[in-house]
């Protein structure tokens, strides 16, 4: 579960270096990997938590310039849809057959995407973060495997994360009352 990681990643003595050097580190670390993982995106955002010189540099220098850098790419190619209609014509029009579902958890080979496996951990901090840098993705919207956030909340378990999907404005009373098998 993701609120039993350490607050602070281990960085042993990296933290003594300015801000600029520790992300062109982390910056060249992300960009060798294949995708953007939860573990990866976590102990960014706990990095923010260990001063505000850091939080800053992440939030304002690093994601918010225009400088193009590995995390601002990786979070911007999540792949996810708006909702299930779309996630399964987009799938259809990529060749994916739809008969043949993807795992919950994601790709065998891959393993969950960045949000799969945010939901898979019931972390809110970074489900936050996440919709602040993509303010259009909510609870109905789907991971790469047309799979809607709510439903992977349900299937793991995420009580923090359905908690806060239940307290949402505008959703039927009766929005989180069906259940669903999962084997």
């Amino acid at each position: 579960m993701c609120h039993q990681k350490p607050v602070v990643p281990p960085m042993g003595s990296l933290s003594v270096f300015p801000p600029e050097i520790i992300f062109n580190v982390l910056d060249a670390l992300l960009g060798s990997s294949p995708r953007l993982t939860h573990e990866n995106f976590h102990s960014i955002k706990q990095l923010t938590k260990t001063n505000k010189t850091l939080e800053e540099y992440i939030k304002v220098g690093w994601m918010g310039s225009n400088t193009p850098n590995s995390l601002k790419q990786r979070v911007n190619a999540v792949q996810w849809y708006p909702n299930v209609d779309v996630a399964k014509a987009a799938l259809a029009l990529q060749g994916v057959d739809l008969s043949h579902v993807m795992p919950i958890g994601g790709s065998p080979s891959l393993g969950p995407d960045l949000i799969t496996g945010i939901i898979l951990d019931d972390c809110t901090d970074c489900f936050d973060w996440f919709t602040e840098m993509v303010p259009q993705a909510d609870l109905k919207c789907c991971n790469e495997g047309a799979w809607p956030f709510h439903t992977l909340s349900e299937y793991a378990k995420a009580g923090k994360l359905l908690d806060r999907f239940s307290r949402l404005p505008g959703l039927p009373a009766d929005f989180f009352d069906y259940q669903h098998t999962f084997s």
